[in-house]
């Protein structure tokens, strides 16, 4: 069996198009799977690839360098629309509130992991610190990525608490609006971050990448970003680039997509 690994959608996605546009390209007729790890596949990206590769699953995994390989599922397309990333979880995963108390079902709070887990980062006591904890004699790595217990017993993945958007007193997690932007079929790529507001604090303003050819414009977007999340989420502002930016291993940059979102932001007041 062969299977085809990705690195979130800044990889899947153009591989998708690649293969819709030229079909009889490649012999694809020995891949059963997609595997992707090391950031999330949105629902559009995830239809495109669906689109590009019918009849394969999609293998998910979940991880970090704090907790290792915590997670996977399988979707092999039978349910429709995922949503966040939600994954099985064992007696060897918490959601843990400030007071490392386990949070009810619903309430979101933070991924803990005990187990195989490192003893603490290279000469820095702080960080570890503030990473690995113990409760009740047992050790988590909490490495910052919000999360909630779903009824099921499973866990939905929401995102990296570092650049969670706090707007107005209303937290707003990037990966969920990247998600919505990038099932528009005009959109490309996609990276919502915060940028300093007098009167919200943070003001949610997106990066957007159009696909070749489009047009599409502000306006539009958000009103498609208006029939599928809730309104304090949407972006204020969205500006278009030539290319989001991302990390070697495909994840948004987050620090410099903020820069480059304040310097945009100041530019278009001026």
């Amino acid at each position: 069996m062969n299977s085809l690994t990705f690195l979130g959608d800044a990889m899947g996605r153009p591989v998708a198009q690649a293969i819709l546009a030229q079909p009889d390209r490649w012999d694809l007729s020995s891949l059963a799977a997609v595997s992707n790890g090391a950031a999330p596949l949105s629902e559009g990206v995830r239809a495109e690839i669906r689109r590009a590769l019918p009849g394969r699953f999609i293998l998910d995994s979940y991880g970090s360098s704090e907790s290792g390989a915590t997670a996977s599922r399988i979707d092999d397309g039978s349910e429709g629309p995922l949503g966040a990333p939600k994954f099985g979880a064992g007696p060897d995963i918490e959601v843990f509130d400030e007071d490392m108390k386990p949070c009810p079902v619903g309430v979101e709070g933070m991924l803990g992991r005990t187990g195989p887990i490192p003893l603490g980062y290279y000469k820095d006591a702080v960080k570890s610190a503030a990473t690995f904890k113990t409760v009740d004699g047992v050790r988590w790595s909490v490495p910052g990525d919000f999360a909630r217990r779903e009824v099921d017993g499973s866990i939905t993945v929401l995102g990296r608490g570092s650049v969670c958007i706090n707007t107005g007193g209303e937290k707003v997690h990037p990966e969920e609006v990247e998600a919505v932007l990038l099932r528009h079929e005009d959109v490309f790529d996609a990276a919502v971050v915060g940028v300093p507001h007098d009167r919200w604090g943070q003001q949610v303003t997106a990066l957007v990448t159009r696909n070749e050819g489009s047009a599409v414009t502000e306006d539009a977007l958000r009103e498609h970003a208006k029939s599928l999340i809730s309104s304090y989420k949407v972006p204020k502002q969205i500006f278009f680039v030539n290319e989001v930016p991302r990390t070697p291993v495909s994840k948004v940059d987050y620090r410099t997509s903020t820069e480059l979102a304040v310097r945009l932001s100041t530019q278009a007041q001026s």
